[in-house]
C-alpha cells in the first residue's frame, strides 16, 4: 500500500499535466496539440525534476496498437485500386521519401551523436505520434524523434502556407478576375462563408451511432489489430506493435470484413497517453 499510494498520486498528476498541456495546446492551435501538448508539459515537469511514473508495457502497446488500428482503418478496397492505378507516381513518390529519408538520416547520425536508427525515424516524413510510437518498438531515442518531428511539422505548417499563398496569388486574382467578367457570382453566394477544408476530414469520419453492429464493428477492428500486433511480437518484426495492428486491419478491410474506425475519443486518450508516456523519457541531461 505504501508502494501503490505514491504511484496513484504520480500517476494524478501526469493525466492533470496531460490534460492541461492538451488544453494549453489547442488554445495556441498547435499541431496534433492532443500529443504534443502532453509531451510538453510532461517532458518539463521531468526535465525540472519530477519524480515521473513508470509506465506498463500492456498501456504502451496498447497506445500503439489503437494507432495501427486507426491507420489501418484508413484502406478499403478502393483505395487499394486507387493505389494501383497510380502505381508508377506512388512508386516513384516512395523511392523519392524513402533515400530521401536515408541521407538525411545519415548527414544527421554523422553530424550529431544520434543514432542512425532515431535520425532515420527523425527524418522520415510521418506523423508525430506514429513515429514516436514506432520508435519506442525500435528502441530509438524517443525524446529526440518526438522534438525532431515536431519541430519539423511546426516548420511545415509555417512555411508552406506562405509559400503557396504567394505562389497562388496571381493565378487565383487573376482566375477571379476572368469569372467576375465573364459570370458574375450571385449576391447570396458572396455572403457564404467558405469551407473549412482542414475540416473535412475530421466531419467525414464522424458517423451517428449505429446501435450495436457500431460498437462490435470497432471492437472487431480492435481485436484484429491486437491479434497483429501480437503475431508481429512474435516474429520480431520491427515496430510490431503499431505495423502489426495496421496490417491486419488493412488485410481485413481490404477483404471485405466490416471492420469499422474505432470512436476518436479512444484516440485522443492513446494521444494523451502516448505523448505523457515520451514526456516521462525527457530529462535535464
Amino acid at each position: 500500500m505504501e508502494r501503490i499510494l505514491p504511484l496513484l498520486v504520480q500517476l494524478a498528476v501526469l493525466a492533470a499535466l496531460a490534460l492541461v498541456g492538451w488544453l494549453a495546446a489547442e488554445r495556441i492551435r498547435v499541431p496534433a496539440a492532443a500529443f504534443l501538448g502532453p509531451l510538453m508539459f510532461v517532458g518539463a515537469s521531468a526535465i525540472l525534476g519530477m519524480p515521473q511514473p513508470d509506465f506498463p508495457s500492456w498501456a504502451v502497446m496498447g497506445f500503439q496498437v489503437v494507432f495501427g488500428a486507426f491507420l489501418g482503418c484508413q484502406a478499403d478496397r478502393d483505395s487499394v485500386k486507387r493505389v494501383a492505378a497510380l502505381g508508377r507516381p506512388v512508386a516513384v513518390a516512395t523511392v523519392w521519401v524513402i533515400l530521401s529519408a536515408f541521407v538525411i538520416a545519415f548527414v544527421l547520425a554523422r553530424m550529431t551523436t544520434v543514432d542512425v536508427t532515431s535520425s532515420f525515424l527523425s527524418a522520415i516524413p510521418g506523423g508525430v505520434a506514429e513515429m514516436s510510437a514506432m520508435s519506442i518498438s525500435m528502441k530509438a531515442n524517443t525524446p529526440i524523434v518526438a522534438t525532431l518531428q515536431s519541430l519539423r511539422v511546426i516548420a511545415t505548417m509555417a512555411i508552406i502556407p506562405m509559400v503557396s499563398k504567394k505562389l497562388a496569388l496571381p493565378a487565383t486574382a487573376g482566375a477571379a478576375i476572368g469569372g467576375a467578367l465573364s459570370d458574375p457570382l450571385p449576391v447570396w453566394s458572396l455572403a457564404a462563408p467558405a469551407t473549412d477544408v482542414y475540416l473535412v476530414d475530421e466531419v467525414s469520419t464522424k458517423r451517428p451511432a449505429e446501435g450495436n453492429s457500431e460498437v462490435v464493428g470497432w471492437l472487431a477492428c480492435l481485436g484484429v489489430g491486437l491479434v497483429g500486433a501480437a503475431i508481429f511480437v512474435y516474429l520480431r518484426v520491427p515496430a510490431a506493435a503499431i505495423v502489426g495492428s495496421m496490417a491486419a486491419v488493412v488485410l481485413c478491410r481490404v477483404s471485405g470484413l466490416g471492420l469499422v474506425k474505432p470512436p476518436p475519443l479512444l484516440r485522443l486518450i492513446a494521444l494523451l497517453g502516448m505523448g505523457s508516456y515520451v514526456g516521462t523519457g525527457f530529462s535535464d541531461q
